[in-house]
């Protein structure tokens, strides 16, 4: 599951940044969020596929849910750590994230759309626009990006993030296929292959 640090340090992103072109629908759907969905996709690859997966399990209808509803029937199942949808926020953040992005965690969904949106959040504060203007390496992005979701690996060695939270995680992709994702995303803004796998 994704991992940070304080909520202080966590970025913020104008909703307006945010791109609104997401399928919503079936919670197994492929996220369709423009120039992010290679990104999201990579993700969902090594955390999980479903918007209503939680750690350790799953909650039909969590998709459905308001945020906050969502966040506290993803406590409530005593699963591991909480942490909840297609990109495993952590309920200890997952509030402040929704404010963050405008959203309203007592009246706005959990659905597809705003879980697109909270992973988004995410993504920028690991540099994704940085990285697209060249400001930053694809190398050093994804090694962002393996600080958040511990599925995908920090770097040649295949090894999740390592910290204090390494222990209870492992990567789930390889470097290489995360470099050629990222490679692919960066050129076109699409990886019309869909090279995203999972050894």
């Amino acid at each position: 599951p994704e991992t940070v640090g304080s909520p202080g340090s966590k970025p913020s992103t104008p909703s307006s940044e945010i791109p609104s072109s997401v399928t919503q629908g079936s919670t197994y759907a492929t996220a369709s969020s423009g120039e992010y969905s290679d990104i999201l996709n990579l993700i969902a690859s090594v955390e999980a596929k479903s918007y209503d997966t939680i750690n350790g399990g799953h909650i039909d209808g969590l998709s459905t849910m308001t945020i906050s509803n969502a966040r506290q029937a993803a406590l409530n199942a005593g699963y591991g750590s909480g942490a909840m949808g297609r990109y495993q926020q952590m309920p200890q953040f997952v509030l402040d994230r929704a404010r963050s992005v405008g959203l309203d965690p007592d009246k706005d969904l959990f659905n597809p759309e705003n879980q697109d949106k909270l992973a988004i959040l995410l993504i920028d504060g690991a540099g994704y626009k940085k990285w697209k203007a060249g400001e930053l390496t694809t190398e050093k992005f994804a090694y962002h990006l393996a600080g958040t979701w511990r599925g995908l690996p920090e770097g040649p060695s295949n090894l999740t993030y390592q910290d204090q939270y390494a222990s209870g995680n492992k990567a789930h992709t390889t470097w290489d296929n995360v470099m050629n994702v990222l490679g692919g995303s960066k050129r076109s803004g699409s990886v019309a292959t869909g090279n995203v796998t999972v050894p």
